[in-house]
């Protein structure tokens, strides 16, 4: 049923959606790939390795600017309470893990912008107390009826609501949906910085789940543009599907970190793990 929930999820979009595993026998490293050779993922699936999907096609590599403005909005549940979802129940609602699931909702009418999207899946995301730095246009959502390698057991998820009949949501959803607050991400507990010697027996611990690309990202010392890469990192390892604490911890004793090196700001880094765009 995998492969029916994703081209009913992709049958209107434009541009190429993305797959991308992590292969937890392989220390976590982590691949993408366009969707024509990533349907093979579906076919063979492969022991020990996770899959995950964009629910948003693109228009070349997988950024937020190259994103195809679709009629998806979706939310990646840190929780059970089925009770937030009454007022907009998903189309389709997944189980990714014992207390987690995801959702998706559709639209008759794709927003007139990316912006306008993006602010009404944010506005979505808040309203269901859903992971708050996972709205963006560039995120990986776990492909249902897939097994999640990160538990001990593995845990074998499963479909938990899917009606692909329902009438999808007209666009006055947004006049529903409440506006969020300006300040809202100062009431988000940032979490305790850590101390140098602290800080690599982390990385050490975390090393295992990190991709080649985010290892290198973490090691480098002297990038070009800082603020620009800085960026690029956290949104990589936000995308493989990272928790914003285990993000905010590892980019915060990096070498380029200058909310660190040039002024002591945590909070402007816990911001742009929370809230800033790729």
């Amino acid at each position: 049923m995998r492969y029916e929930i994703l081209q009913w999820i992709w049958k209107d979009i434009e541009g190429s959606p993305y797959m991308g595993t992590i292969d937890r026998d392989k220390g976590g490293a982590f691949h993408e790939t366009m969707i024509e050779p990533g349907m093979e993922l579906l076919r063979q699936e492969t022991p020990g390795q996770d899959l995950f999907f964009t629910p948003l096609g693109f228009y070349g590599r997988r950024t937020n600017r190259m994103a195809s403005v679709g009629t998806t909005l979706f939310a990646d549940l840190d929780h059970k309470n089925f009770d937030l979802l009454h007022q907009f129940w998903p189309h389709l609602l997944w189980q990714t893990g014992p207390e987690t699931t995801q959702a998706i909702w559709k639209l008759s009418a794709a927003p007139s912008s990316y912006d306008a999207w993006a602010d009404l899946n944010q506005r979505m995301t808040y309203f269901t107390r859903a992971d708050k730095g996972g709205w963006h246009g560039s995120k990986f959502l776990r492909v249902p009826e897939t097994i999640n390698y990160k538990y001990d057991p593995p845990h074998e998820g499963r479909v938990l609501s899917w009606q692909p009949e329902a009438a999808p949501y007209g666009l006055e959803i947004a006049e529903a949906l409440p506006a969020i607050r300006a300040r809202e991400v100062e009431d988000l507990p940032m979490p305790p910085r850590l101390e140098p010697a602290e800080w690599r027996e982390y990385v050490r611990a975390q090393w295992p789940t990190l991709s080649l690309g985010s290892r290198a990202g973490l090691m480098e010392t002297t990038p070009r543009d800082r603020s620009r890469f800085m960026l690029g990192v956290v949104n990589k390892l936000l995308a493989e599907g990272h928790s914003k604490d285990v993000v905010f911890q590892l980019v915060w004793g990096t070498a380029y970190n200058k909310f660190r090196v040039d002024r002591y700001r945590p909070d402007l880094l816990w911001k742009m793990v929370c809230h800033e765009p790729a």
